[in-house]
This record gives structure tokens, C-alpha cells and sequence, in this order.
């Protein structure tokens, strides 16, 4: 069971959520292998209980939806993914300028959508505070050097 705060769970439920939601997830699983990303337990639990909600916020929504994730990423930047843990990431939402990904050990990723920084949280309740409850200071964001950028990647306001 999670530990949300209890102003997160109010946002999570006004968007469908509950504890123990659960969906079918083929549609995300065979997305996600067209792309040849393979879902492990991990990322499979968290797109189960997870996938379809939009969790609306003050600084706008976030989307819990690998398929957004999958428009928005090209599929050439998709192997670079990994270069930030050195595992296979699984990428499950997007907006608010960033991107949240699933690690097979269980961590989770939140990448600023440029490219510019990520940070590693162990408890999705972590990342769900950076997310949703402003001026959090869980996580420690590491910078993005050119060198995790994939091929012919330039930030719109990079020189």
C-alpha cells in the first residue's frame, strides 16, 4: 500500500483513482513492445493501477498514460532512456515538463522533458510529492550533460 499524502490521494481520486485500481494493460504492454520496451513487474503494477488518470493540478496536468509518453518520446531517443540508470526504463507519464519513468529494480524517474536533469526516487509516494505538492525537496535532481542527449537532440533554448 502507498503512503500518499492525503492532499495527493484527493488529487489522485478526483482523477479515477483508488487503492487497488486495476486495468488490462495489453494495449500499454504491446505499445510499449513495439518500441522494444519490455515491461517488468514493476512498471506493470504501477501501469495497472495507474494508466488512464490525469491528475490535474494547479502548474496543469499530468498524464499517466504510456501511450502519451510514447508520442511524445521519438523512437530514437528511447535507448537513451537507459543511459540515465543504466537500465531499461519504462516510460508511464508525462506533463508539468517532465517525464516519469520505471526502472526494473523499482525506482522511479523523473526527467525534466528537455533533457536537462532527472531524479531518482525508491518510493513512487516521493515522486508523487515532486509531482503534485509544490516546493517539495525529496530527491536530488542530477544535470544532463550533452553526452545522455540523444543524436541531433537540442533543447529549444540551448545555444
Amino acid at each position: 500500500m502507498h503512503q500518499f499524502a492525503h492532499a495527493i490521494i484527493r488529487l489522485l481520486a478526483d482523477a479515477g483513482w483508488n487503492p487497488g485500481r486495476s486495468i488490462d494493460i495489453s494495449a500499454p504492454r504491446d505499445a510499449l513492445a513495439q518500441r522494444g520496451i519490455t515491461i517488468v513487474s514493476h512498471a506493470a503494477r504501477f501501469i495497472e493501477e495507474f494508466d488512464g488518470l490525469c491528475v490535474r493540478t494547479p502548474r496543469g496536468p499530468f498524464n499517466f498514460s504510456v501511450a502519451d509518453c510514447l508520442s511524445y518520446l521519438a523512437s530514437e531517443e528511447i535507448p537513451y532512456l537507459s543511459k540515465l540508470t543504466g537500465q531499461c526504463l519504462c516510460p508511464v507519464g508525462s506533463g508539468l515538463f517532465l517525464v516519469l519513468l520505471v526502472a526494473p529494480n523499482g525506482d522511479f524517474i523523473l526527467m525534466d522533458d528537455h533533457w536537462r536533469s532527472y531524479a531518482r526516487f525508491e518510493a513512487i509516494s516521493d515522486a508523487f510529492d515532486v509531482l503534485f505538492a509544490p516546493g517539495s525537496e525529496k530527491g536530488k535532481w542530477i544535470e544532463l550533460g550533452r553526452e545522455y542527449w540523444p543524436p541531433g537532440y537540442r533543447p529549444v533554448d540551448s545555444p
